[in-house]
């Protein structure tokens, strides 16, 4: 019996590629799952941080403010990671189509990245001086920033958030102590900056403090009946509340936090600051490389682009330098 190698091979061929067809069948549909994985990260996402909500214009979350570094939160922080973490190692890259092969290695790297940073106690330092909720409150509440204030229902939600910011404050003056005892606080230099922050967001005249921008900017459709309750809840919100939060933030940072301030600056500085330095090169270039290899980067690429400048300047003629 001769046989037709080529009609041997023609068939071997066919049978691979309907093979194949069906790998990427199924891979499709298990694509979905993953798909669907990605869908379910980004609402929950949303829920526990709603902030990232209000500033997406997803106001759904509006009357929202976690008490972000109460043992509650971070546990539930943690649980939200993990169980995502888990749940992405039931999909393998290798079956997975190149775009979905990419955004699994991305949140893969989030949640590891996010998983990786309890063990250097963030709550401990809540803010500094350019990023800080209680600056954000101000941005959120003057009423032209992401919280809306379009509706009455608007207004009632950022009284709601109003509420949480005072327990917030609490929460957090008692991180800020933790860290004290911990060795784990923020440099001088900068608490002398935060200090005539929170001095300004505690404006006594109720009528010049930034938080009565939205009493300001009533829409027109309102009733004078909605008008005239809502002034009084926001009079007395920041008499009450804001000017009382923020006085306390100021006294304590002009007091206890300045005499236990740190004359260095450097992350190194802190206990545990040498890894603690790496993993923020980790978190912001997604590179396990040393200080010393981002150093060297920095130099050769100021090198390299300065000598691209040079040339670029000889090739057109450029002498005005």
């Amino acid at each position: 019996m001769k046989y037709n190698i080529k009609k041997i091979i023609f068939i071997a061929l066919i049978i691979l590629c309907s093979a194949e067809s069906k790998v990427i069948a199924q891979n499709i549909a298990r694509n979905s799952g993953l798909h669907q994985l990605f869908e379910n990260y980004y609402e929950d996402r949303l829920k526990l941080f709603p902030l990232e909500a209000t500033a997406a214009g997803d106001n759904r979350y509006n009357n929202i403010l976690p008490n972000d570094g109460s043992q509650a939160f971070l546990k539930q922080a943690h649980d939200f990671y993990s169980k995502y973490q888990i749940d992405l190692n039931g999909y393998k890259p290798e079956n997975l189509n190149f775009e979905d092969r990419i955004s699994l290695y991305i949140l893969r790297d989030i949640l590891t990245r996010e998983l990786d940073a309890e063990q250097y106690h963030k709550e401990w330092m809540p803010f500094a001086q350019f990023f800080s909720l209680p600056l954000k409150m101000g941005q959120l509440g003057n009423g032209t920033g992401d919280q809306s204030f379009k509706t009455v229902q608007d207004y009632d939600n950022w009284l709601q958030r109003i509420d949480a910011f005072t327990v917030w404050t609490d929460t957090t003056i008692a991180n800020f102590r933790k860290g004290i005892k911990a060795g784990m606080v923020l440099p001088k230099a900068l608490v002398l900056k935060m200090i005539p922050q929170m001095e300004s967001l505690a404006q006594s005249d109720t009528s010049k403090n930034v938080f009565y921008g939205p009493v300001k900017r009533f829409p027109e459709q309102f009733s004078n009946v909605d008008k005239v309750r809502l002034t009084n809840l926001y009079t007395h919100a920041i008499i009450t509340q804001f000017i009382p939060a923020y006085k306390k933030l100021s006294t304590f940072f002009s007091g206890d936090y300045l005499n236990a301030a740190r004359s260095t600056s450097g992350i190194n500085a802190l206990p545990n600051g040498e890894a603690m330095y790496r993993y923020n090169i980790y978190f912001f270039t997604t590179t396990l490389k040393s200080p010393e290899e981002i150093y060297e980067t920095g130099l050769s690429e100021v090198t390299r682009i300065t000598a691209e400048m040079e040339q670029l300047k000889n090739n057109i003629g450029y002498t005005a330098l």
